[in-house]
């Protein structure tokens, strides 16, 4: 039997070929409903314009368009709740000099407008690494004794920001300069605390006093710590919208994976087209509590929201609600889930797999469309891999550690035992072949002691 999408895909080419796709639109993708759940004898081809993932057009094999049908995929918004005690600056240190030494120890006298000159050129020369614009000491003639000279020669003002009301003369912190050849900005200087405080607390600076006509420069170091009042913002994550994609697969002929996210003949015989949406449940995660600044006392706390899938709602397109399915041990919030149905012996079945807190689950569901019911069969707690296989496979079931014996038991569908093994204490792993079953379903069973501990579920196809 040829794989249905390929078959899918050899019939749209004999459209094209035909010059018949004038019967179509533009269209996004293309997939198909196999025969098997179409309620009839012809596939039926989905047809996804491209306009959004909610809105499908289904067309017969000579594409033929039959209906149009739109999807409320439900559409959630995750959040983080952020509370956070504002930053508090505090001074840690402060150093200030006075500006020239004579020889008789005096300070310089500078006028407002020679100080800002000689903090232009001090800071150029001996802070940025730019140009010479002042001869740092005078000497007397035996040069037994040195002063600061307050003679510069004119230099740029772009780098400063001068206060003339409380003669203090800054860094500007946008100023750009070129240094060893990288290009910086005055908030990059390495004394310069611009970026983690701000303009407001400036870590060198210089302060003119017109009463004494003295310069001083200026030292502050400052420590920031988390202690001012709490508020409360929230983060939105991106939009996401939950959809479900099952796959199909035909076991009875031996057919390969197929993806099809309507069906018309698997969980009834009317003759509406058959989804599945997710049920969505709000999750709230753990409180992280974190000590920013170390002082031993929690300053942030973050809290994230979100939706995780309780359960699967299996939709008709006329709007009715064909039944409802809740998923066990409900998922976390990055839970994933994946749902395939199978056709074997002339039944149908439902295997979703999902997480959990507890661990990854499967619950395997057996569908009969002709009475609408969809039941559980048992819980698959037994971590076998991989879940379908063909004959010439190995199936690998994994134990959890444990210093008892147990037995493993391999039965079909008609209880019949196909495979019985000893597990020796302390076994973490064991193998069994495929080629000793036939194409079916088998239920793999962990006993200790007689007591069933855990099972599972294996196709082989």
């Amino acid at each position: 039997m040829k794989k249905f999408y390929m078959t899918a895909v050899a019939m749209m080419l004999a459209v094209c070929a035909s010059a018949q796709m004038t019967k179509m639109k533009e269209f996004e993708s293309f997939s198909s409903i196999p025969k098997e759940l179409s309620g009839g004898d012809e596939l039926e081809i989905i047809v996804n314009p491209g306009t959004n993932d909610d809105l499908f057009d289904i067309y017969d094999a000579d594409f033929n368009k039959i209906k149009s049908i739109s999807i409320d995929w439900p559409k959630t918004t995750s959040y983080e709740i952020i509370e956070e005690r504002d930053s508090v600056v505090t001074e840690s240190y402060n150093s200030e000099s006075w500006i020239g030494t004579t020889k008789s120890d005096d300070k310089l006298t500078f006028t407002w407008e020679e100080a800002q000159q000689y903090a232009a050129a001090d800071l150029l020369q001996n802070r940025f690494y730019i140009g010479h614009y002042i001869d740092d000491y005078v000497y007397n003639e035996e040069r037994t004794e040195r002063w600061e000279n307050k003679q510069v020669e004119e230099a740029p003002t772009d780098h400063i920001i001068v206060d003339n009301t409380t003669h203090t003369i800054y860094i500007n912190p946008n100023y750009e300069y070129t240094q060893y050849g990288s290009s910086l900005k005055g908030s990059d200087y390495h004394y310069y605390y611009y970026k983690q405080y701000g303009n407001k607390y400036p870590t060198e600076y210089y302060v003119y006093k017109p009463e004494e006509g003295f310069l001083y420069r200026v030292t502050n170091s400052y420590k920031s710590t988390f202690t001012g009042d709490w508020k409360t913002k929230r983060n939105n994550y991106s939009s996401f919208i939950h959809t479900i994609d099952p796959d199909y697969r035909d076991l009875d002929n031996n057919s390969e994976r197929v993806s099809s996210r309507l069906s018309k003949s698997l969980f009834n015989s009317d003759a509406n087209y058959e989804y599945i949406l997710p049920i969505l449940s709000p999750y709230t995660g753990e409180t992280s509590e974190t000590d920013r600044d170390g002082d031993g006392t929690v300053d942030i706390k973050r809290t994230y929201h979100g939706h995780f899938i309780s359960g699967l709602k299996i939709m008709s397109d006329n709007g009715n609600t064909l039944q409802e399915i809740n998923i066990r041990n409900s998922l976390g919030s990055s839970g994933r889930l994946d749902i395939s149905f199978y056709k074997i012996n002339n039944q149908f079945y439902g295997l979703i797999n999902y997480s959990t807190d507890e661990g990854y689950m499967r619950d395997l569901y057996r569908i009969d469309p002709t009475t609408s019911s969809v039941k559980r069969m048992e819980n698959v707690q037994l971590a076998i891999r991989p879940n379908v296989v063909d004959r010439s496979s190995m199936v690998t079931v994994e134990l959890d550690d444990t210093d008892t014996a147990r037995e493993l038991v391999v039965t079909g569908m008609d209880g019949r035992i196909v495979e019985r093994r000893d597990i020796p204490a302390g076994e973490r792993q064991i193998q069994v072949p495929a080629a000793r079953m036939a194409s079916g379903m088998y239920n793999f069973t962990i006993r200790k002691r007689g007591t069933v501990e855990k099972n599972g579920k294996v196709i082989v196809k």
